[in-house]
Order: C-alpha cells, then structure tokens, then sequence
C-alpha cells in the first residue's frame, strides 16, 4: 500500500518509526491561473485516473498468461526494506514535469504523456491480438486435425492426367460410406482409383480422380455432401506461413517485453497522477502560496501505516470524526493492484493506491 500525503511546507511529515516509512517526493511549487481552472485540473486529472486504471486492467485481462500483475507486484514497494530504492525507480519526473510554470501545464504534460501512451499500447495490443488469432489459425494447418491441417503437410502432389485431375477429401470417420456411395453414383468420378491417404482420430483422407470436365460439378458436389475438399497451397505461401508459426515464440518475447516495460511506466504514470491531484487538493485545502510538501508513506504492515496516519491527522487537528471515517475506508479496501481511494480530509490530503 502506497499513501500519498499533502503537508504546508511548514508542516513536516512527524518522525516515523523503524515500521513505517515516508519519502518526500520533489514536487516544484506551481502557480494556477485561477481557482476555476484548479477544478477544471482535478476533473481532468479524475478522468486520466480512470482511464489508466482501465488501460492497465485491460492489458491484465487481454494477457492472462503472462504474469504481469507479479512483475508489476514486483515493483511496488511492498518490503519495508527496499522501499527507498524501489520508490526512486516510480518517483516524480522532475526533470519533466517539474520544467511547469503553471498547474494548468503540468495537467497538459500528464494528459499528453498518457494519450500517447494509451495509443501505443492499444496499437500493440490490437497487433498482439491479430498476430495471436492469426497464428491459432496457421498452427492449426501446420498440425492440427485432418479438418484444419494443410494438404501440403500430409500429402505430395498428384501428376495431372490429360482428362483426369485429383480430389483430396476429407470425411468423418462414420461417414466413409456415403463418401463411396458418392463416388460410384457419380459416372464423372473414377471410383476404382479412391485410396485413404490418412486418417487421424476423427477424420479420414482419401484420394480420388474425377474428369477434368466435371471438376466444378465434382468440387460442388463434395461441398453439398458436407465433406471438406482439401487443395493444395502454392509452396511459397506454404513455407512463409510456416516460418510465421515457427516464429510466435519470438513474438510472444519481444510483445513480453513491450508489457513489462510499458506497465511500469503506466504505474509510474499512475503514480504522477495521484502525485498531482495531491497537489491540487492541497491548492483547494490550503489555499495559496503554493507551498507544499508531498510525500509517500509505506509499511511492512497495513494496521502500521492505519496507526501512522491516525497518528498524523491527529497531530494536525483532523476531526475525530474524519479520522473514523478514513480508518474506514483504508480497512476496507481491496488487495487489487489497481484499486485505489481519494480522500480529502480537512487538514491532511491523503491518497492511496493498494
């Protein structure tokens, strides 16, 4: 559990004990152009909140077989001990966003940085998505059942005669009779020349010729009979759709790659996000100058930071009330990731990310 606090600069974060830990983050003093503009900021910055919780939580749900939500688990500070050196890995871009004049242009930096972001992951994952579909339905024809599987894997070629061409079709293994009793009522077919070429647990593969003349009448007769006509790929098309099954585990890497990548930095975002709403928060509670100081308070144990924080509000003349009411919520959220609650009390901002 992460909890992000607002504080006057005056008013220092108090002293923590060896079960709780705080660290300022080092956020510039803003200025706004007016106090409309401030609510027009926290409504924007609401709804970038929302839409990176869903950007990542769609990323979760398209990618179930990775296990992203460890690796991003895996940098959150959660050990009490490496809290310092995890929280300088997700901690403000001050070199960028610091580069603001206003708050107004802080947003606009944050609403930009993440409209791209939302587009490049959404461009990759729809490419991951089509590359995947497309690739279930090739390693189908590489080796799947006699009904998916490419001709060219299973059989060679026939020569063609001058009147004769080749059928290769496939028929359930219980319907072997009505494919013979088709091929001996249709005098365009050469019946002594059926052979099986294959079979496989459901299906069968036999070979016939019919007369060249009839081929179109052949072909349409075996599609009405419900049997599946199998033909032959051109090599080339064959062999490239071949090296494109073969090389899925180097997709699935390098999209591997892309995720544990680009959901750090959308956590990372996320965090500038909370970061910034305590600051407008702070513009809303304490009212100018803009001078505050934010920090992030962590424990090895969620009942410790509760304590700290009860602690904290207390000190600062938080009402009894409001000190209730946040304990509340703090116990009642969630161990998603990607779940969080806002809370604004009178004297201490407070935001969590669990």
């Amino acid at each position: 559990m992460l909890i992000y606090l607002g504080l006057p600069s005056q008013k220092q974060p108090r002293p923590t004990s060896g079960k709780v830990c705080t660290q300022v983050v080092d956020v510039r003093d803003f200025r706004c152009k007016s106090l409309d503009s401030i609510f027009l900021c926290t409504d924007m910055i609401d709804d970038l909140e929302k839409r990176c919780l869903v950007l990542m939580s769609n990323m979760y749900q398209n990618f179930k077989n990775y296990r992203y939500e460890a690796y991003l688990c895996s940098k959150v500070p959660k050990s009490h001990e490496n809290f310092e050196n995890i929280f300088l890995q997700i901690s403000w871009h001050s070199e960028i966003y610091n580069s603001a004049e206003l708050v107004e242009d802080l947003v606009n930096l944050l609403a930009q940085e993440f409209n791209q972001a939302e587009e490049h992951c959404m461009n990759r994952v729809q490419y991951y998505a089509n590359a995947t579909k497309r690739y279930e339905k090739l390693k189908g024809r590489a080796s799947g059942s006699l009904a998916d599987i490419s001709l060219n894997v299973v059989a060679e070629r026939e020569e063609e005669y001058e009147f004769l061409v080749p059928f290769f079709v496939v028929v359930p293994k219980n319907a072997h009779d009505a494919l013979s009793k088709m091929t001996v009522e249709n005098e365009k077919v050469a019946n002594s020349t059926m052979e099986q070429v294959c079979a496989d647990e459901n299906y069968v593969l036999f070979k016939f010729y019919g007369m060249k003349s009839a081929e179109a009448d052949i072909k349409k007769l075996i599609q009405q009979s419900g049997f599946i006509l199998k033909t032959f790929e051109d090599d080339d098309e064959f062999s490239k759709n071949m090296e494109e099954v073969s090389s899925q585990k180097e997709t699935e890497q390098c999209f591997s790659t892309f995720m544990e990548e680009h959901i750090f930095k959308l956590f990372r975002l996320y965090f500038s996000l909370k970061v910034t709403r305590v600051y407008l928060d702070c513009f809303l509670i304490y009212g100018l100058p803009a001078d505050y100081t934010i920090f992030c308070v962590q424990g090895k144990k969620a009942k410790d930071v509760v304590k700290y924080i009860k602690e904290l509000a207390a000190c600062y003349g938080l009402s009894r009330g409001s000190i209730e009411n946040m304990e509340a919520h703090m116990s009642t959220m969630s161990d998603n990731i990607s779940s969080c609650l806002d809370i604004a009390a009178r004297e201490v901002v407070f935001h969590l990310i669990e």
